[in-house]
């Protein structure tokens, strides 16, 4: 039926809908994250009352690359544990890491995620902050006293403002609804600087 602006230019935010509680608003959000993690494109041309086409390309492979491939500087990739117990949320997190060659493993609860992170090596720990097992303070003490030098980013509902208990760090706050180029540049710092 076509999109307003204001639909237009939101349209490839994760978790933004028109469609109401029958959607989670994550289909766009993951074909971005997907189509840009591979080198292409995705555009939307849109006309109110009259319709909507989105269209991508995703470059065949090496042939088709304008620059060298030595000039790039490839992006860190490291084994990530996601724990999140909302499955929209944590299915896309992993989609769009997995596309940028992380190894990912999730965990649908807190509990669930220690017991995996216990059982694993890990580069790096994405929680959910307000999960109703146990809360993502639990899992980033639980990171700290197991391996103290993991970096643990926390998603929250709450904004960027969040406050931290004394005896916490983490190294890096990303909010709800966040967009997937926000979200890779966290993984990209923490991995970086572990």
């Amino acid at each position: 039926v076509g999109m307003s602006s204001e639909v237009k230019r939101r349209v490839f935010e994760p978790f933004y809908t028109t469609k109401g509680v029958k959607s989670t608003g994550l289909g766009l959000a993951v074909a971005y994250g997907t189509v840009r993690s591979r080198g292409g494109d995705i555009t939307v041309e849109s006309t109110e009352a009259q319709g909507t086409t989105v269209s991508f390309w995703v470059p065949l492979g090496p042939a088709v690359q304008t620059a060298p491939v030595a000039a790039a500087t490839p992006a860190r990739t490291g084994a990530v544990l996601v724990i999140d117990d909302e499955d929209p949320v944590r299915e896309l997190v992993a989609e769009v890491l997995a596309s940028q060659g992380h190894r990912v493993m999730t965990a649908c609860g807190g509990r669930e995620g220690l017991e995996r992170f216990e059982a694993g090596q890990f580069d790096l720990v994405i929680t959910d902050l307000g999960m109703p097992d146990i809360t993502g303070w639990d899992v980033v003490r639980g990171v700290r006293a197991r391996r103290p030098e993991t970096p643990v980013l926390l998603v929250t509902g709450q904004g960027e403002v969040v406050e931290t208990p004394a005896d916490i760090r983490v190294d890096g706050v990303i909010s709800k609804p966040f967009d997937v180029a926000r979200l890779t540049a966290a993984v990209s710092e923490a991995l970086a600087r572990r």
